[in-house]
């Protein structure tokens, strides 16, 4: 079975894996004019959903592990008391 991602960027940019380079055109005033567009081919929408949901599924522990270190160091600098022995903010 072949990496979603990976055939998701072939068909997002082409076989060799780099966006084709657009020819340098001039405009009638001598100025460089605007390249023409060029159509990407769409993905369709269910291989960009089980992408996204590839991406989620790896990404879950990364992303639960930075809450609870937020939440942790959240509550520490909340627990820290904000006066001095003698009561001074």
């Amino acid at each position: 079975m072949a990496n979603p991602l990976l055939a998701f960027w072939r068909r997002l940019v082409g076989d060799d894996g780099r966006p084709p380079r657009s020819p340098r055109l001039v405009g009638d005033d001598g100025r460089p004019a605007r390249a023409p567009l060029r159509r990407m081919p769409h993905a369709s929408a269910t291989q960009a959903s089980e992408t996204i949901f590839l991406i989620l599924r790896r990404m879950r522990t990364p992303l639960i592990v930075l809450i609870v270190i937020f939440a942790v160091s959240v509550l520490g600098l909340k627990l820290i008391p904000g006066q001095d022995a003698q009561g001074h903010p």
